[in-house]
């Protein structure tokens, strides 16, 4: 099991990724089509829900000191401490007594086609 996230945002996170008002995609936060529209990994939903999120026009994310983050696949580090999560790929610790090669992310999770209610339950229990 991984440290606890905030209760409130995990609430709230989990509500996002149940109500299917979020498309998804894979290997990035967010991606905007020709139209408009716009689709996100889980991690991208919980920057969509940050206070602090800074989305640019290329999907990127704007970082702690005003320069794009450089990975457009992992949460921005603003996001990452106002949620509570430990890191910006949202490892979970499958052994709290082994070392992290028993770990798996929500980004790889989410990249190998879970969709978002099952990466919702594995949150729940995770965090």
């Amino acid at each position: 099991m991984s440290k606890r996230m905030d209760p409130k945002v995990k609430a709230e996170w989990l509500t996002a990724l149940r109500s299917g008002d979020y498309e998804q995609v894979q290997g990035r936060l967010r991606k905007t089509a020709e139209d408009g529209s716009k689709s996100y990994c889980c991690l991208g939903v919980l920057e969509d829900l940050s206070p602090l999120r800074q989305w640019l026009d290329d999907d990127r994310t704007v970082g702690l000191d005003g320069k794009t983050e450089p990975e457009a696949a992992t949460l921005s580090y603003m996001a990452c401490q106002w949620s509570g999560l430990e890191s910006l790929s949202g490892y979970i610790n499958l052994s709290p007594t082994v070392n992290r090669h028993f770990s798996v992310s929500l980004t790889e999770l989410n990249d190998n086609g879970l969709t978002f209610e099952q990466i919702a339950d594995v949150i729940e229990y995770a965090f």
